[in-house]
């Protein structure tokens, strides 16, 4: 991905270059899962630690009146942490069939996928007002693609909406058609979505 301040863009390799990346030496492998251990260990601590403040905010708002019907967002806060900690496994439980499985390449139609993958993502920060648009030259758009795809566009666009300080989050997603020294790409791009 080419990532930047003010815009996101994906342009999907060929697959001769996605053959070269998963010939990584052994030494890179590990200084990379290292690297992600400590990156779900962080991770893992934050959900908790959101479950524990909640838990403690519900028993507060239970014995106060005045406050009880601050119990429902305290809810929604446990619920969308449980869906991030889900979300967390599915993701560790892929890396870990990627390490042991060639995964293979079929036939998927972009537009579906992606629209699949904003119901999920609104449907796992629910506690968040977000709107989210999707821009498309047409609704076929057919690639070559795996199951890892959908989840990294879940992930994008549930770290964009989880890192929007916005009151009310918009994501507008532009689906295009591009060509770069005689071959066609498709491009996803948000000017929305932050990443830091």
């Amino acid at each position: 991905p080419s990532i930047r301040r003010d815009r996101l863009e994906i342009y999907f390799l060929p697959i001769e270059i996605i053959d070269i990346l998963t010939k990584i030496k052994d030494d890179i492998r590990n200084d990379l899962i290292t690297k992600f251990s400590k990156i779900l260990e962080t991770e893992i601590n934050n959900i908790l630690q959101n479950i524990i403040t909640a838990s403690e905010l519900s028993s507060m708002y239970l014995n106060n009146d005045e406050k009880r019907d601050k119990l429902s967002e305290s809810i929604e806060i446990v619920k969308e942490q449980v869906n991030k900690g889900a979300s967390l496994i599915k993701t560790v439980r892929q890396l870990t069939e990627i390490e042991e499985t060639k995964l293979t390449l079929e036939p998927t139609n972009l537009y579906e996928v992606l629209k699949s993958s904003v119901e999920f993502s609104k449907n796992s920060c629910q506690g968040r007002d977000s709107n989210i648009k999707i821009d498309s030259f047409r609704e076929k758009i057919h690639i070559q693609a795996n199951n890892l795809l959908s989840d990294l566009i879940e992930n994008i666009i549930i770290n964009g909406i989880s890192h929007n300080r916005s009151p009310r989050v918009e994501i507008n997603i532009e689906i295009s058609k591009i060509e770069h020294e005689g071959r066609n790409f498709i491009k996803l791009e948000s000017r929305n979505i932050m990443i830091y």
